[in-house]
Protein backbone atom coordinates (compact mmCIF):
# COMPACT_ATOMS: atom_id res chain seq x y z
CA UNK A 1 0.00 0.00 0.00
CA UNK A 2 1.21 3.38 -1.27
CA UNK A 3 1.80 5.97 2.17
CA UNK A 4 1.10 9.40 1.63
CA UNK A 5 4.44 11.21 2.46
CA UNK A 6 4.42 13.68 5.44
CA UNK A 7 4.71 17.44 5.49
CA UNK A 8 8.03 17.53 6.79
CA UNK A 9 9.22 14.65 4.42
CA UNK A 10 7.75 16.46 1.49
CA UNK A 11 9.90 19.41 2.23
CA UNK A 12 13.18 18.10 2.77
CA UNK A 13 12.27 16.52 -1.14
CA UNK A 14 11.73 19.53 -2.46
CA UNK A 15 15.22 21.12 -1.18
CA UNK A 16 16.26 17.94 -2.28
CA UNK A 17 14.94 17.95 -5.66
CA UNK A 18 16.04 22.07 -6.06
CA UNK A 19 19.85 21.43 -5.01
CA UNK A 20 19.98 18.45 -7.80
CA UNK A 21 18.18 21.06 -10.49
CA UNK A 22 20.68 23.92 -9.53
CA UNK A 23 24.29 23.22 -9.52
CA UNK A 24 25.33 26.40 -10.26
CA UNK A 25 23.58 27.86 -7.60
CA UNK A 26 23.91 24.71 -5.22
CA UNK A 27 27.43 23.38 -5.70
CA UNK A 28 29.99 21.46 -3.38
CA UNK A 29 31.79 24.56 -2.58
CA UNK A 30 28.46 26.22 -1.17
CA UNK A 31 26.56 22.92 0.11
CA UNK A 32 29.85 21.94 1.63
CA UNK A 33 29.51 18.71 0.83
CA UNK A 34 28.82 16.73 -3.04
CA UNK A 35 24.96 18.01 -4.47
CA UNK A 36 24.11 13.61 -4.30
CA UNK A 37 25.84 13.52 -1.06
CA UNK A 38 23.77 16.63 0.03
CA UNK A 39 20.26 15.31 -1.60
CA UNK A 40 20.81 12.30 0.44
CA UNK A 41 21.85 13.59 3.74
CA UNK A 42 18.73 16.49 3.98
CA UNK A 43 16.11 13.46 2.89
CA UNK A 44 17.07 11.43 6.27
CA UNK A 45 14.99 12.24 9.28
CA UNK A 46 17.96 13.12 11.76
CA UNK A 47 19.46 15.58 9.33
CA UNK A 48 18.27 19.65 10.41
CA UNK A 49 18.69 22.03 7.83
CA UNK A 50 18.73 26.07 8.11
CA UNK A 51 19.70 28.73 5.88
CA UNK A 52 20.14 27.05 3.06
CA UNK A 53 16.92 24.72 3.29
CA UNK A 54 14.26 28.14 3.99
CA UNK A 55 16.20 30.09 1.65
CA UNK A 56 14.65 27.20 -0.93
CA UNK A 57 11.51 26.58 0.91
CA UNK A 58 11.08 30.59 1.09
CA UNK A 59 10.76 30.56 -3.22
CA UNK A 60 8.97 27.41 -3.69
CA UNK A 61 6.34 27.65 -1.42
CA UNK A 62 6.27 31.83 -2.38
CA UNK A 63 6.27 32.37 1.60
CA UNK A 64 8.30 34.57 3.56
CA UNK A 65 10.08 32.75 6.56
CA UNK A 66 11.31 34.00 9.53
CA UNK A 67 14.05 32.19 11.59
CA UNK A 68 14.87 33.37 15.10
CA UNK A 69 17.76 32.46 17.22
CA UNK A 70 17.26 33.12 20.71
CA UNK A 71 20.81 32.00 22.18
CA UNK A 72 22.71 34.48 19.52
CA UNK A 73 19.32 37.07 19.60
CA UNK A 74 19.60 37.27 15.92
CA UNK A 75 17.01 36.83 12.98
CA UNK A 76 16.38 35.80 9.26
CA UNK A 77 13.85 36.93 7.12
CA UNK A 78 13.85 34.54 3.42
CA UNK A 79 12.08 36.07 1.16
CA UNK A 80 11.91 39.92 2.12
CA UNK A 81 13.62 40.89 -0.93
CA UNK A 82 11.25 38.88 -3.51
CA UNK A 83 8.04 41.34 -2.29
CA UNK A 84 5.97 38.07 -1.24
CA UNK A 85 2.78 38.44 0.28
CA UNK A 86 2.40 35.57 2.04
CA UNK A 87 3.99 35.05 5.52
Amino acid sequence: MHKTRSLPERYRKMVADAVLADPINYNEAFLGKAMDAYANWILKHSSWGGQIELSILSKLLKTEIAAFDVIRNRHDVYGSDEDLKRR
